[in-house]
C-alpha cells in the first residue's frame, strides 16, 4: 500500500532553530570557616588581569588568587593564596588541579592553612583576623596562637 501525499497540502517549514549552548561564566558558592569571619557568598571568579576565568585551563591556585584579590574577608585581611585551603565536599582542592573539577553552583569552603586553622591542633579561636586595620594585630594574634599551641602540647 502506497501513501501519496499532495505536495500542496504538506507544510514544510522554511526555517529551523539551531540550539547552541554557550557555557556561561562559572559561579560558585563560597563559605568561610573560623577563624575567618563567617560569610556565605556567590562568587564569580575573574583572573587578576580582569580577563574571564576559564575553568578548562585555570587551576585551583588561580581561583585562590581571585578569591584573595576580590573576596573582602580575604583581601582586607591581607591573606595570600598560600595562606588558605579550599575544599569541596570535605576534600581538599590542591593547587595544581584544574578548575574544571568544579561545577556551577558547587560549595567551596575556605579555611586558613597552617597555624591559624588546620595546624592549630584542635584548638579553636573566635578571632576575626581580617576585621582590623592594625598592622600588628595579625602578627600578635599568630604569636598568641603559637603560645597557646605550645602550652597545650599541640606542637
Amino acid at each position: 500500500m502506497a501513501i501519496i501525499l499532495n505536495p500542496a497540502r504538506v507544510r514544510v517549514p522554511n526555517f529551523f532553530f539551531l540550539a547552541v549552548i554557550i557555557p556561561g561564566p562559572m559561579r560558585i558558592r563560597v563559605q568561610t570557616r573560623a577563624p575567618l569571619a563567617e560569610r556565605k557568598i556567590w562568587f564569580l571568579p575573574v583572573l587578576s588581569d580582569g580577563n574571564a576565568f576559564d575553568a578548562q585551563t585555570q587551576s585551583i591556585r588561580d581561583l585562590k588568587q581571585s578569591l584573595c584579590k576580590r573576596f573582602d574577608v580575604l583581601h582586607e585581611g591581607g591573606w595570600e593564596p598560600s595562606d588558605i585551603l579550599l575544599s569541596l565536599e570535605g576534600f581538599e582542592l590542591i593547587d595544581e588541579t584544574e578548575c574544571q573539577i568544579l561545577r556551577d553552583g558547587d560549595l567551596v569552603l575556605v579555611e586558613l592553612r597552617g597555624g591559624a586553622a588546620s595546624g592549630s591542633g584542635g584548638l579553636s579561636f573566635s578571632i576575626a583576623l581580617c576585621n582590623t586595620s592594625d598592622a600588628n594585630f595579625r602578627e600578635e594574634t599568630q604569636t598568641f596562637i603559637e603560645r597557646q599551641k605550645s602550652a597545650s602540647g599541640a606542637l
